[in-house]
């Protein structure tokens, strides 16, 4: 398994308590052998980390060609303030959403 690159992601930037969060998640898997295993949304302090994780079809080999994926990813239980969203791996964007 390995974490794959999150080219880019969208989200509100304004959500009130008790609310879900919705992250919608693109990037690219390096070749057609990787599937998406899981989709990560870590809170650590007032940062949500980003990852999505696949896995590779096992003793099967694979034309290097990107191939695109795009996911949502939900986050519930933010307390009030302000959160920085980023990801893991790819893109350094970074988003600031407040929870009201």
């Amino acid at each position: 398994m390995k974490s794959m690159v999150i080219k880019d992601f969208t989200t509100p930037t304004t959500i009130k308590k008790n609310e879900k969060l919705t992250i919608q998640i693109s990037g690219v898997f390096s070749n057609k052998g990787w599937t998406m295993h899981e989709v990560k949304a870590n809170v650590k302090q007032k940062e949500i980390i980003l990852e999505v994780i696949a896995k590779q079809k096992a003793g099967m080999m694979y034309a290097q060609v990107t191939v695109p994926f795009s996911t949502p990813v939900e986050v519930e239980g933010l307390k009030r303030g302000t959160y920085i969203i980023k990801a893991i791996k790819g893109t350094t964007k970074t988003i600031e959403i407040e929870v009201t």
